[in-house]
């Protein structure tokens, strides 16, 4: 566990902004380890209530129950996990209250793009379909034009020639 190394409040203060004195221990001169809230650890570590509760559910972080129904986080647990966030630079992520970020307009744009596109391409499906048919039909006008093969007249496998008499007596061919 982590212990407040400082004598007074006003010096931890500077180190841990975000926690109170009963947080850090310096009532009636004890040390304790210092604790947070949910909302507190969030501020904390410059992320939103929402993941610190997630992170605590998945047992990423580990975290006491209290009876009220909230969660008492140990400092040095919370920054096990995220690193302290120490004032207030520009490079310092958005904090969030208790709600997730709305993503209701970025899903609507994308939604909408892909209705654009699944329209594009349901006509460009039918503009093919009808150009197959109005080829399909003119290739059978075409057919019916051509005209059908005459058939060739019947024909012995092997043309005789006619026999004559002395042939016929005489058993040839």
């Amino acid at each position: 566990m982590r212990f407040c190394r400082f004598d007074n409040a006003r010096e931890c203060a500077t180190l841990y902004p975000n926690a109170t004195s009963t947080m850090l221990g310096h009532e009636r001169g004890q040390l304790q380890a210092m604790k947070y809230s949910a909302s507190k650890a969030a501020e904390a570590v410059g992320k939103s209530v929402p993941t610190i509760t997630r992170a605590i559910k998945s047992g990423k972080l580990s975290a006491e129950k209290l009876d009220g129904g909230g969660y008492e986080i140990d400092a040095a647990e919370l920054h096990r996990v995220w690193p302290a966030v120490t004032g207030k630079d520009d490079d310092t992520p958005a904090k969030l209250g208790r709600e997730t970020p709305n993503e209701t307009a970025v899903l609507q744009v994308k939604l909408e793009a892909k209705d654009e596109l699944l329209t594009r391409v349901e006509r460009e499906l039918a503009d093919m379909k009808e150009q197959r048919d109005k080829w399909q039909s003119q290739c059978e006008a075409q057919q019916r034009l051509l005209e059908a093969p005459k058939p060739e007249p019947a024909t012995l496998p092997f043309p005789r020639a006619p026999r004559g008499l002395w042939a016929r007596l005489m058993g040839h061919g």
